[in-house]
């Protein structure tokens, strides 16, 4: 009986402490009102581009120690859409530790004020809640297209655009024809830099996506077909001093697309080209990775360009330039009866002709061969032609470093007779010979008596005003003057003093010394410098075309001086021959000085004094001043 009345004791004891323990308890979690607190959250408001998002952090903290309340989340947005996004909290928090909750706003496509509320519950009691939550999208206005920088280009894609317009900002797409862009930058509210997509030949429109809506070009931009076009044939010309001479070339097109045919291409040269197009296997359709080709005529200026632009209704344009060689005849140019063509006479080979060859195209040349054919002469009489170009590359022509020569030299076959004559035709790589050098062989004798007789220091019959004889060789028919007066009294050799290569100072070579003068300095090609600004330049038909002759040159020094004119003779030096018998007068000149066409270096050319009994040379820098008195060869 005593051990059940224990029993019942302690039970009572038991129960007194488990209601005490509870009151405990309950006045703890009374004390604690809200078990859960945020210690860090977003502020607001927050400004969001439409369609945009936004992140927001929470850390949450348990506050009770030592108990585990379990977690649930939600939030709501009135527009766009907020979902959980991770973070470390999970479904129980300990007691007086953190974590952290994310959650992802996706912003409506529509300007307007969004709120909201994110939401923790503890036990379905004392829900922890932000209902600060608010967001201002903005109002986007609708991009525009106002222009393009480029408006066409190859189906290949690849070229760069740039779009000009408005409210370009965060934009999505850019489209060509409905295909994406390559690529494409926002460089700035009003421009994006694109790269076309490949796409079909055509017109197509040109799209650019922002959160404002969709601006289009209408066929703004036009997918052409690439086609391009070989360097056109270069050009030869029969002579220097003609007028105008007939080019002909021909420009090889070829279809670059792999699947669409070309249409309808045509050739339209350059206005006052006088090109004109004499054939074309290009027809209504060239089909892609074929070619075609256009032959054209054309009689441009000598030393002068033209350009022929190639283009099909849905192809690219190319513009080719269309430019000559010149191929000219030189010392001893030939008479004044007939400038076209070299005059070779029979038994003479000590004085050769020369053919200047020079590159005035925009593309070099080279593997230059020149070959003789007969007219009314047998093949084994054609003249023998020594190829000075052989081996020699000529660089394309250039403002800045003028244009490349080369020369060929030209004789008599031993058996030719007078009256034989044929032709001369020259070509090198990616050429088109047209004009050809007309040779005659002629036996025609120098007249040495009667009112026609040429005689050395005398006038030369015929001419007026007169011309002094200064050089005579009758094997080879040929006789040299000079002008009657001089051309300048007071002239640089080149005002800029620009180096320069003449060509030596062979006698054999003075008119193509002048030439190369010419080709590299100014006159008659493109570049600044007018003929009337430097010595070579007098010796031009623009500045002297006394008794119709238009193969007046410079003259060179020769490889001595001499008072005796025999000596001066076979030193070679023709400006001395001119000095002493044109501008002298046997020896009575001696205040002047006289340019040559021979430079010593690249910055001084050779002088001439001649007078009281004393021949003398010397260098002077190009830019200084000396006189001018031109000189000329034929042929009877």
């Amino acid at each position: 009986m005593n051990f059940i009345k224990k029993i019942k004791k302690y039970r009572s004891i038991f129960l007194l402490l488990s209601i005490l323990f509870t009151v405990c308890l309950s006045s703890q979690a009374l004390a604690v009102q809200q078990p859960l607190t945020f210690t860090a959250q977003p502020s607001f408001p927050q400004t969001v581009a439409q369609s945009a998002t936004y992140t927001l952090n929470y850390t949450i903290k348990n506050n009770i120690p030592r108990i585990t309340v379990p977690l649930s989340f939600s939030a709501t947005v009135t527009a766009g859409t907020i979902a959980d996004s991770g973070g470390t909290c999970g479904s129980s928090l300990s007691g007086n530790t953190t974590c952290t909750k994310t959650f992802l706003f996706t912003a409506p496509s529509s300007g307007q004020t969004v709120t909201g509320e994110v939401s923790v519950v503890y036990n379905s009691r004392y829900p922890l809640t932000d209902n600060t939550l608010s967001f201002t999208i903005p109002s986007v206005a609708a991009p525009t297209i106002t222009s393009l920088d480029t408006t066409s280009g190859t189906t290949a894609g690849g070229t760069s655009v740039v779009i000009t317009g408005t409210n370009f900002t965060d934009a999505t797409a850019v489209t060509f024809g409905g295909t994406a862009a390559s690529s494409y930058t926002v460089n700035s509210a009003t421009q994006i830099t694109a790269t076309t997509p490949a796409h079909a030949a055509g017109a197509v429109d040109v799209a650019v996506t922002t959160a404002g809506g969709t601006a289009t070009s209408l066929g703004g931009y036009t997918y052409q077909i690439p086609i391009s076009v070989t360097e056109p044939s270069l050009m030869f010309v029969t002579t220097a001093s003609s007028g105008t001479i007939t080019y002909r070339g021909t420009l090889t097109v070829t279809n670059n697309d792999s699947t669409e045919a070309a249409q309808t291409i045509t050739a339209t040269p350059s206005s006052g080209s006088g090109i004109t197009q004499s054939a074309t296997t290009c027809g209504d359709s060239l089909s892609a990775g074929s070619s075609c080709t256009f032959t054209f005529t054309s009689s441009l200026p000598v030393n002068t360009a033209g350009t022929v632009a190639i283009s099909g209704t849905n192809t690219s344009t190319v513009t080719n330039s269309v430019s000559a060689i010149s191929v000219t005849a030189f010392s001893p140019p030939v008479n004044a009866t007939n400038n076209a063509a070299l005059m070779l006479v029979a038994g003479c080979s000590s004085i050769p002709e020369v053919l200047q060859v020079t590159n005035l195209s925009n593309a070099a040349v080279s593997s230059i061969t020149a070959t003789a054919t007969a007219a009314n002469w047998s093949s084994s009489r054609n003249p023998t032609i020594t190829n000075g170009c052989s081996g020699v590359s000529l660089a394309a022509y250039s403002s800045s470093n003028g244009a490349d020569v080369c020369s060929l030299s030209v004789v008599p076959n031993g058996s030719a007779a007078s009256g034989d004559n044929g032709t001369i035709t020259v070509s090198g790589t990616n050429t088109n010979t047209a004009g050809i050098i007309a040779a005659v062989e002629n036996n025609t004798a120098i007249p040495t008596s009667g009112p026609t007789a040429v005689t050395l220091g005398s006038a030369l019959p015929g001419t007026s005003p007169t011309e002094k004889v200064i050089f005579l060789n009758q094997t080879c028919n040929l006789v040299k003057v000079a002008a009657n007066a001089n051309q300048s009294g007071s002239i640089a050799w080149d005002p800029a003093g620009t180096p320069t290569s003449t060509g030596g100072t062979s006698t054999a070579g003075n008119l193509g010394q002048t030439q190369s003068i010419l080709a590299i300095h100014t006159v008659g090609i493109t570049e600044s410098q007018a003929a009337n600004t430097y010595a070579a330049g007098l010796c031009t038909p623009s500045q002297l075309n006394q008794n119709n002759a238009v193969t007046w040159y410079l003259p060179s020094v020769g490889s001595g001086t001499s008072t005796d004119p025999a000596i001066i003779a076979t030193n070679g030096d023709e400006l001395g021959l001119v000095m002493y018998y044109g501008v002298n007068n046997s020896n009575t000149d001696n205040t002047a000085a006289y340019w040559s066409s021979t430079e010593s270096s690249s910055t001084f050319a050779l002088l001439e004094y001649f007078g009281n009994g004393l021949e003398a040379q010397g260098p002077l820098l190009k830019a200084d001043d000396g006189s001018v008195r031109c000189a000329r060869a034929l042929t009877y």
